[in-house]
């Protein structure tokens, strides 16, 4: 696999994962899937490109929540936040569920989209 295409599938990945975050899992799946379609290379790959571009997505789309951008974030991340918060711990502690659940979506996706590239 080329490393440009590697980058480029994690970028790609992570817009469309961000932009896509209003929807609670679907959005880090497509965008894991996108990761994994672009990156090309076997299953291995696409879900390295889907789990970095979940990672990139969910720290674009944590800061948004920090920054004070609500209706640009997911509800899902939002109530994932709100969680963390009444657990006694600040806001910014969010940033690490929000980067593992959108990394592992997108891991799953970025999977099933290098397979079916592949195959």
């Amino acid at each position: 696999m080329a490393t440009k295409n590697f980058w480029l599938a994690v970028i790609v990945g992570a817009i469309v994962m961000f932009l896509l975050s209003f929807l609670p899992l679907i959005g880090p799946l497509i965008g894991g899937f996108v990761a994994g379609l672009i990156a090309r290379g076997n299953t291995k790959n696409g879900a390295k490109a889907g789990f970095a571009a979940g990672i990139i997505g969910g720290l674009l789309t944590a800061t948004i929540l920090i920054v004070g951008f609500p209706g640009l974030s997911g509800v899902f991340n939002r109530a994932l936040a709100e969680i963390v918060v009444r657990a006694g711990f600040d806001i910014k502690i969010s940033i690490i569920p929000i980067c593992l659940y959108h990394g592992l979506l997108g891991l799953m996706g970025g999977a099933v989209g290098a397979a079916l590239v592949k195959g």
